[in-house]
């Protein structure tokens, strides 16, 4: 394979972020049984619209491209109060487990910590186990455990020090 090659997101890209995003996480809603009707914030349901509305708040999406192929995405907000927060992380399934998401969330790390963020957080489902792994090897450590109103699930919050 190609080394993988990451750039920056524009508004050009994103029919093409929305449609790679929702097509990454739509084993997610499959799995833990989310659907528009009971979830339709779900990164699965995103669309154009809302990448375009992320972008204009100052969030920062990026590219990852397999031998000039779209296969991966990520976002994340500026630092506030020193806290980057780290969104959207989306490989899609047939390019999984070849270190893109990896690489992804470490180039985001780099951006976060050039925008003066001293930590990273992440907000997943609770019931994610192997997804809590996968962020725990990266060092994050879980800070807390949310329940919002219009989500049918709990979110824990992992924490890392950049």
């Amino acid at each position: 394979m190609k080394e993988i090659e990451i750039r920056a997101a524009g508004p050009e890209d994103a029919e093409r972020l929305a449609a790679l995003i929702a097509t990454a996480f739509a084993d997610v809603a499959e799995r833990f049984g989310l659907t528009r009707e009971n979830c339709p914030g779900h990164t699965s349901f995103i669309t154009a619209n809302e990448v375009h509305r992320g972008m204009g708040f100052g969030n920062r999406y990026f590219l990852a491209l397999c031998n000039d192929t779209l296969c991966g995405a990520i976002a994340f907000r500026l630092p506030k109060d020193g806290i980057s927060i780290i969104e959207k992380v989306a490989v899609l399934p047939s390019f999984r487990w070849r270190g893109i998401g990896w690489r992804l969330v470490e180039h985001v790390f780099a951006e976060a910590q050039q925008c003066g963020a001293s930590a990273a957080e992440i907000g997943i489902i609770a019931e994610h186990t192997e997804l809590r792994a996968w962020y725990e090897r990266f060092g994050f450590r879980v800070t807390r455990r949310t329940r919002f109103e219009h989500l049918p699930f709990e979110v824990l919050h992992l924490q890392k020090a950049l």
